[in-house]
């Protein structure tokens, strides 16, 4: 997506573009986050 902004006193075009889906609204699973010395722990079975 791309906006555009008019500058009056400059009397130019700014254009901004922006991705088409945000990166805040996909969430981010957490086992992407976990540390993976902690995630091999998690899988070990006692």
């Amino acid at each position: 997506m791309v906006l555009t902004v008019f500058d009056p006193r400059a009397g130019t075009q700014v254009r901004i573009w922006f991705p088409a889906v945000p990166t805040v609204a996909r969430p981010v699973p957490a086992t992407v986050i976990r540390h993976p010395r902690f995630a091999r722990a998690a899988t070990r079975t006692p």
